[in-house]
């Protein structure tokens, strides 16, 4: 990464997409600036192709990359290497940055997820599991705050505090004109890589403040996504070893927690990426049959929530891809949050409710703490 913060761009045609994203790595004090031109890749045939760069994707330039959570969400990129930026200069380039992006207004205010609507997907969940379908499905829900329309110089604010409560997440805010803005504080990575070594997480199995001791629901849930990703990495010819179970404590949650680590050619980034996403810690078990599920009947499409995010460095081959999560989008009226919890034969409704209040406050109680909330 360079040490001097580059230029805000401007489109060099109307037909050219810029983006922005800011980010800082757990336990790193600086914040890290990537603008740039944004690229969408797909492997698709040439009846698509479109603006879309085509073929089995390298990951050949240094840019932060994205994908939502749907099997058809393709790969977006903002190109670039990144800067790096002390917090006293993030005020005024975020704003800069926010002041040249076009923010959508939240038309439909009313867009959050019913309780009733909820109970009601966790039960259907159930019934698909005890059918011998799935072990394992993640249910989640969404929720809009209606504010003032803000000033959104306040922005800076609130990703700092998020850095500050959250140290151990990856914290980032993110925008495309087609995504809009997106901000959070994951604490799951989907792989990194540094110096040929690679880490991948199985973050599954969440108590809140009000649980005390783990139960077999939560080291199933645990289980699950473990063994899935040595699978995966096993598929793959990696020799990869494994830690301890641990857990990873978040203010009000906790989570249990293992990772793999393991030698990695650079050049497999994408087709590990592809293997892994979404992992059953964000959809279920089997993992490409619960996410099939959860698109045909889910009430509201995911975007990016549950999908990845994050940047790759071409020249020193260093990735840092992490689930988005904990994240929510910014409008010019409003802050719309997601939250999910997984579900199996062990789930009570009252209790995934309130996990993914837990998991909701996260994100708002920060903003809020920064902006006005519309009585």
């Amino acid at each position: 990464m360079q040490d001097s913060v580059t230029k805000i761009q401007q489109p060099a045609d109307s037909k050219q997409e810029i983006g922005w994203a800011f980010f800082s790595k757990p336990y790193v004090d600086r914040w890290s600036f990537v603008n740039g031109s944004v690229n969408k890749f797909n492997e698709c045939n040439d009846a698509n192709r479109g603006s879309m760069k085509m073929g089995v994707i390298e990951f050949e330039e240094s840019g932060f990359y994205f994908q939502g959570f749907s099997s058809n969400s393709i790969i977006q990129q903002i190109q670039g290497t990144a800067a790096i930026i002390d917090t006293i200069e993030l005020p005024d380039l975020l704003n800069a940055c926010i002041k040249n992006s076009r923010i959508p207004e939240k038309l439909n205010i009313q867009d959050s997820t019913t309780q009733e609507l909820f109970f009601e997907e966790i039960k259907r969940i159930k019934q698909q599991i005890e059918a011998g379908n799935f072990s394992k499905i993640v249910a989640a829900r969404k929720q809009t705050w209606v504010t003032d329309v803000w000033d959104f110089n306040v922005v800076s604010d609130a990703l700092v505090h998020l850095k500050k409560c959250y140290p151990q997440t990856f914290v980032f805010i993110v925008y495309t004109p087609e995504i809009g803005i997106w901000m959070g504080a994951s604490p799951e990575q989907l792989l990194t890589v540094n110096e040929s070594q690679a880490n991948v997480m199985a973050l599954a199995g969440t108590l809140t403040r009000d649980q005390r001791e783990w139960t077999a629901k939560e080291e199933e849930e645990q289980q699950v996504t473990h063994d899935f990703i040595g699978d995966v990495l096993a598929k793959f010819g990696l020799l990869a070893t494994e830690t301890i179970r641990r857990e990873l404590q978040l203010q009000n949650v906790r989570h249990l927690l293992r990772e793999w680590r393991f030698p990695f050619d650079f050049s497999d980034t994408y087709r590990l990426v592809k293997a892994l996403h979404p992992t059953p810690a964000v959809s279920g078990y089997p993992q490409r049959n619960s996410v099939q599920w959860l698109e045909a009947n889910e009430s509201f499409n995911r975007k990016l929530y549950a999908g990845w995010l994050g940047y790759l460095d071409k020249d020193r081959e260093t990735v840092d891809f992490y689930v988005a999560l904990r994240c929510g989008e910014l409008f010019q009226n409003a802050i719309t949050g997601y939250a999910g919890c997984g579900i199996n034969t062990g789930s009570d409704v009252e209790v995934e409710w309130t996990e993914t209040e837990y998991k909701l406050s996260m994100l708002v109680d920060v903003v809020f703490a920064h902006i006005k909330q519309k009585p």
